[in-house]
């Protein structure tokens, strides 16, 4: 697949320098190639439920907040009963719900859309984190976003982006596919830009049956829709996945993002497409940000990888300026109760910078 690099302007469509929330276009903005509706297939209907982010170069991955996958628990009677627990599990079969994204594309006719069904879709607990592996994704053009595995900076100004407003809430497949439901006339949806200052960092969790991984608190509050968007920094480098609202905690306008270190060693399926042969594999994504499929911004080089000497699991952690360790905790009640972040005591190990052929220009 052919790669282009293009520069987007997300700030252009604000009215006011000052404004922290406004939106791009619906249909045809650029970075719509790579941040799509998120949609679960039930009962012969598309239901939108929230965003994904495209992530791969060549390779092409959709990732999402993994608390959008329990809305499909609520559609799978044999699985109602995870519902009610904390954490998400690897790996859950769905029999009667499945997740699509809606891909649009600029054509000389127009806007053309198509619906990818994603083969797979793997979770990363305990993160609210999902990455999923969408079919037909090699036959259209999306935005390679760049990711970061650091923790943001305190006082760092961030984007969070997603689609709020995604109507009607449900639409009906043989409609769709016979051409009586017109998505151009009969859905929409608005593709909204938060700005919010990064104030606190949760190395463990935010809370209990709220957000279960290591993530992130920014000033200003997220519209339902926009959970597993993207949260950018100014210059494009996607540091966090959108996961909930946190006003009630802060009294105060707040959202929380989840980090996206814990994923650094996770496996992730997808299938390759041989000639007339298919072939599934999995593959860590560290192996692919070394191969060059999964573009960064470095910071895999200041991971702190731990293992640990009875179970041989490997942990991850970023890595935290001393200037900001005041604002770093393990979780909301050690903020609440003015503790900072439990300290790493165990030997820890570096990882090797891999160059791959492209970077090193071979």
């Amino acid at each position: 697949m052919k790669t282009t690099s293009v520069t987007i302007d997300i700030g252009q469509y604000r009215t006011d320098p000052e404004q922290r929330r406004w939106e791009l276009p619906s249909w045809g903005h650029p970075l719509s190639q790579g941040v799509l509706p998120l949609f679960i297939s039930h009962d012969d209907h598309l239901v939108p439920i929230g965003t994904a982010f495209t992530i791969g170069r060549g390779l092409c991955f959709a990732v999402s907040a993994a608390h959008n996958v329990r809305e499909a628990w609520k559609r799978e009677q044999r699985l109602n009963h995870l519902l009610f627990t904390e954490k998400l599990r690897a790996s859950v079969e769905l029999r009667e719900a499945g997740f699509s994204l809606l891909h649009q594309r600029s054509t000389e006719g127009g806007i053309a859309f198509s619906f990818w069904p994603l083969e797979t879709v793997e979770a990363a607990p305990p993160s609210d984190l999902v990455i999923g592996y969408p079919q037909f994704q090699s036959e259209f053009p999306t935005l390679v976003n760049r990711l970061s595995f650091d923790v943001p900076e305190i006082g760092r100004s961030v984007w969070s982006i997603g689609y709020t407003e995604m109507k009607p809430d449900r639409i009906p497949l043989a409609d769709l596919s016979s051409g009586k439901f017109n998505l151009m006339r009969d859905y929409s949806h608005k593709l909204t830009v938060v700005e919010g200052t990064v104030q606190r960092i949760f190395t463990q969790k935010f809370a209990s049956g709220f957000v279960e991984g290591a993530c992130f608190a920014f000033d200003e509050e997220i519209s339902p829709g926009q959970s597993g968007g993207p949260v950018m920094t100014t210059d494009g480098v996607v540091v966090g996945v959108n996961s909930a609202t946190a006003t009630a905690f802060f009294d105060q306008p707040t959202s929380v993002a989840s980090l996206l270190y814990p994923m650094l060693f996770h496996q992730l399926r997808f299938g390759l497409t041989m000639g007339p042969v298919r072939m599934n594999a999995s593959r860590p994504l560290i192996d692919l940000i070394a191969e060059g499929r999964i573009p960064t911004d470095g910071s895999e080089e200041r991971i702190a990888v731990c293992r640990d000497d009875a179970t041989g699991a490997l942990s991850v952690s970023p890595r935290s300026p001393v200037a900001t360790t005041q604002f770093v905790h393990d979780d909301f009640a050690s903020f609440k109760a003015g503790r900072g972040a439990t300290q790493q005591k165990k030997a820890i190990y570096r990882l090797r910078r891999v160059i791959s052929e492209e970077d090193s220009g071979k």
